[in-house]
């Protein structure tokens, strides 16, 4: 009998540490700084946008509503160990709000930053030295281009072109146009359509755009009705010489009549050399997430795949490229309620890890939780992977957070030696913690768009279960044996 008990009580435990094992990696991920508030407390935060550069720094740039109605654009950069404290580089008129930023970090060590101020345009652009940002007075006289816009993409190639991508929502031909300068800014091209067969009383939205390791030029986007809910049309386009051509708007995905599916779609989208990535949310009631890609720059793509499996919502998501050449996916789904991560390991995604869990169910209370939305992402010198994030948009006082993670199986990229300006701000810093293949189908707007599978990640959920039920069933055998024995 005391050999049946020990033997019985090492099965028990070894359930338990199985038990464990499957449910850790659904667990908060002890990885990941904790969330850290980078926005000033000036005004409400919006969404911010985020690039790295070859000196070693993530530059983050955000607007905040003020209570007299002005705007500001804020700003601040990461250098691996801490944020500067937010400088406001620019401020509005009352009542005129800022759409869109785009911001991006050319070969000369310049920092560009463009945007859409006022419902309708124009776009505004100016630059200051990404190495010597810190101070309101390094940036150069904004100069607008009178475009009419809501939102802008500005791309910077390697022969020193502009490149801008913009989308057109309220007025007269809406749509997504094209822009470039040969000479820094300080003329344009005359702009060119980009969507000609755009659906009847829609406009775009949720534009992104890439270059690839040739400077192509890669968008994506989604239409909205403009007088209705719904939307429909996950759409991209590509130039492979420089802007010169454009091919014909192909459909990622297409929506049912009811327009219901694809209501919240907010595709996007990254290259990593010639393969295009692009995510997006679909489903009624709800919206699960998926995925198509292309390994030759858009020309042939692969068939739409369903990713996180039931994993859903939609608060806006983000992607960003690491030194080693993964994609990887932060966004803020449920349930559990959480920021999940994933990357793209050669031919597959990884399984989710929750870098910031909200709740568990919807019956629970957030607490003091962020219940995060617009989740961004960039990289850090090739392995250090930065997270912006902010509360629901409808919240009165609106923060933006931050969070980032060391990947440690994978190489810094050596930061280049930043130049000595003329005159250096000292700029404060705040502390951070310490860290603790589909079948290709050709380029046509009638290929297969049905959905492939892939198993949910809240089935380890349930295998996790499946050794406490085995301890429960053993307990209840092993007690009607001694019973059977008296």
């Amino acid at each position: 009998m005391g050999k049946l008990l020990r033997f019985g009580f090492g099965v028990l435990i070894l359930l338990l540490i199985i038990s464990v094992s499957w449910t850790e990696a659904y667990s908060q991920s002890s990885r990941w700084t904790p969330p850290f508030r980078l926005s000033s407390g000036k005004g409400k935060a919006d969404a911010a946008t985020l690039t790295s550069d070859q000196y070693g720094y993530v530059h983050a740039f955000w607007t905040e509503a003020m209570s007299d109605d002005r705007t500001i654009i804020q700003y601040a950069r990461f250098d691996g160990d801490s944020w500067s404290i937010p400088i406001d580089i620019y401020i509005t008129s009352p009542f005129v709000p800022i759409g869109s930023i785009s911001a991006v970090v050319d070969q000369d060590g310049i920092l560009h930053i463009l945007w859409a101020e006022g419902t309708s345009g124009p776009a505004v652009y100016t630059h200051a030295p990404a190495s010597n940002a810190l101070s309101a007075a390094n940036w150069a006289k904004p100069m607008r281009i009178k475009i009419p816009l809501d939102s802008a993409e500005l791309k910077i190639d390697s022969k020193g072109i502009f490149h801008v991508i913009y989308s057109k929502f309220l007025g007269d031909n809406p749509g997504v146009y094209y822009i470039r300068s040969t000479d820094k800014g300080i003329t344009w091209s005359f702009p060119v359509r980009l969507d000609d067969d755009i659906p009847e009383d829609h406009g775009p939205r949720s534009l992104h755009v890439a270059l690839d390791e040739d400077d192509g030029l890669h968008a994506a986007w989604y239409y909205v009705p403009r007088n209705d809910v719904g939307g429909n049309w996950v759409r991209y386009v590509h130039s492979l010489d420089g802007g010169q051509t454009w091919s014909s708007p192909f459909t990622i995905a297409i929506a049912a009549d009811d327009n219901s599916e694809l209501q919240t779609a907010g595709p996007i989208m990254t290259v990593v050399g010639k393969t295009v990535h692009i995510i997006w949310a679909a489903g009624d009631p709800f919206y699960y997430r998926h995925h198509r890609y292309s390994r030759d720059a858009g020309n042939t793509w692969s068939q739409p795949t369903r990713i996180m499996g039931d994993l859903n919502g939609q608060a806006f998501d983000g992607m960003a490229v690491d030194g080693a050449g993964r994609v990887h996916y932060v966004a803020q789904l449920r349930y559990p309620e959480a920021i999940y991560h994933i990357y793209w390991d050669e031919d597959h995604w990884t399984s989710p890890e929750i870098v910031y869990l909200i709740r568990v169910s919807g019956d629970q209370k957030f607490t003091d939780k962020v219940v995060a939305h617009h989740t961004h992402a960039a990289v850090q010198a090739g392995n250090h992977l930065v997270l912006t994030f902010n509360d629901p948009p409808s919240y009165e006082n609106r923060r933006l957070f931050t969070m980032n993670l060391i990947m440690n199986d994978i190489s810094a990229i050596p930061a280049e030696p930043t130049p000595i300006p003329e005159e250096t701000p000292e700029a404060e810093t705040q502390a951070l913690p310490p860290n603790p293949t589909p079948t290709a189908l050709a380029l046509n707007p009638d290929a297969d768009t049905s959905i492939i599978d892939q198993p949910s990640p809240s089935i380890a959920l349930w295998i996790g279960f499946i050794p406490t039920f085995m301890l429960l069933f053993g307990i209840i055998v092993y007690n009607a044996f001694l019973k059977g024995r008296r």
